[in-house]
């Protein structure tokens, strides 16, 4: 019931923040101010993720709305709402353009402490950080790979593994070809696609072990409720009958 009622959750709430157009440059500098604002030290982190929120709404087709659900996602994983995290990560990836950040996210603190920067030293070491578009080495986004392996670990986390296993099948896809993230995540999606086998297996097991008897025996707590109300039934009647001493009284 709490899987459903997550997945409830996270349908509501993508409907909730319109996906990505075009804005004019006017709309595009009042996002940015909007956003700039957003991180001003008198605010708390509360206050903080409603301008965001406010601004992923209010200018859902400027780029600086990537940034905001981005930010939002990191917010809530480090806050340990898993929930919060995976909604902000799905709307982001959802736009109609792969998300990418601006240089002032990228020079703001909770990008310097996100994965992201060790992501792209790694890249950097195994020569995947540029990709080839059209004959021009183009640096490589890494923002919808760490994305959806965020998502793939959030998901795991909960137990929700088929949704896990799409992330990180997702996650390789978005990963520089032959480079170590396309071969971890590929790695990680075959375990996960064994222990679905596992589980699945065990299921089937287990319903064929009980048996159609088993499906017939009510559950513990209403089979202990049977027994004390038969009990009781059996107490009431040895009091309603009237006993040998009283009658040979008469």
């Amino acid at each position: 019931m709490e899987r459903v009622t997550l997945l409830l959750v996270l349908c509501v709430g993508l409907g909730a923040i319109p996906l990505a157009g075009a804005a004019d440059e006017e709309t595009e500098a009042q996002a940015r101010r909007f956003y700039a604002s957003a991180f001003r030290d008198d605010l708390g982190a509360d206050e903080r993720a409603a301008a965001l929120e406010a601004l992923a709404k209010d200018y859902a087709d400027t780029r600086w709305a990537d940034d905001a659900l981005w930010v939002l996602g990191e917010m809530a994983d480090r806050g340990g709402d898993r929930r919060r995290a995976i909604l902000f990560r799905r709307q982001l990836l959802q736009r109609q353009s792969p998300p990418q950040l601006e240089e002032l996210t990228r020079s703001l603190p909770v990008y310097r402490h996100s994965r992201i920067p060790q992501a792209l030293f790694v890249l950097d070491l195994t020569g995947k950080s540029y990709r080839k578009d059209g004959g021009w080495g183009l640096p490589f986004n890494p923002v919808p790979m760490m994305a959806c392996e965020d998502l793939a670990f959030d998901y795991e986390g909960m137990e929700l593994f088929e949704l896990a296993l799409r992330e990180y099948r997702r996650a390789a896809r978005a990963a520089p070809p032959g480079g170590l993230f396309r071969r971890t995540y590929e790695r990680h999606a075959r375990r996960l696609e064994k222990k679905i086998e596992t589980l699945k297996a065990d299921e089937l097991s287990r319903k064929e072990n009980e048996g159609p008897e088993a499906e017939k025996q009510p559950p513990e707590g209403e089979e202990r409720e049977q027994e004390d109300s038969g009990a009781k039934s059996d107490e009431q009647d040895q009091h309603s009958e009237p006993s040998g001493k009283d009658s040979g009284g008469d």
